[in-house]
């Protein structure tokens, strides 16, 4: 019995940590599969769009996200959080509004 209730424990962590995963631009919007967590182990994370084709941006230990596409290599700009309401801590406050902001 003990067992199937750490193993339901487990269980629901995972889930838990799975549904958290989404990725919200600034004005809350979900965001595309293209935006993942940067880091995914966090309950809350900045998100970049590390899964883009044409040029993945590398995410910043601030939460902010740059750019590797040739016409924007090097421009640091922020897309969203983990937290649909951009307030947690872990998400970048560099931009007040938007879906997305340039700095």
């Amino acid at each position: 019995m003990h067992s199937r209730i750490t193993l339901l424990s487990i269980l629901a962590a995972f889930i838990g940590i799975a549904i958290s995963q989404q990725c919200y631009g600034l004005d809350g919007t979900a965001l595309d599969d293209t935006f993942a967590p940067c880091n995914p182990s966090a309950k809350h994370s900045g998100c970049c769009a590390t899964k883009r084709s044409s040029g993945a941006d590398l995410c910043l230990d601030n939460g902010l996200c740059m750019s590797t596409r040739n016409e924007l290599v090097g421009m640091i700009w922020q897309s969203g959080c983990t937290d649909a309401t951009g307030k947690d801590a872990a998400c970048p406050k560099m931009c007040p509004g938007g879906m997305f902001c340039f700095v």
